[in-house]
């Protein structure tokens, strides 16, 4: 979709920039991530459903709230450069 902002992650890596052993599944991967409003994925099942994968929610996306994920290393300045590069409080 030209124009659409977004950015893939191959979750079988994540556990290596967490310093942590592999992720059990994609929702422990996801559960890791510097802010929780934004792990949020989706997937097809073989018969065409549409499953929504967001391990702690998705309140926050709906209310707008980008908070940081405490369960991340170094979790404020993350949040920080992510508040940053993404422009959340200009969006």
């Amino acid at each position: 979709m030209p124009g659409v902002n977004w950015e893939a992650v191959k979750q079988a890596a994540v556990h290596r920039y967490h310093n942590d052993t592999p992720y059990e599944s994609i929702e422990a991967a996801m559960l890791r991530w510097a802010d929780q409003v934004t792990a949020v994925g989706a997937y097809f099942t073989d018969d065409d459903q549409i499953v929504i994968v967001a391990a702690s929610g998705l309140q926050d996306l709906f209310d707008m709230v980008v908070t940081p994920n405490l369960l991340t290393s170094n979790a404020d300045r993350d949040y920080r450069i992510r508040m940053r590069s993404k422009r959340w409080n200009e969006r």
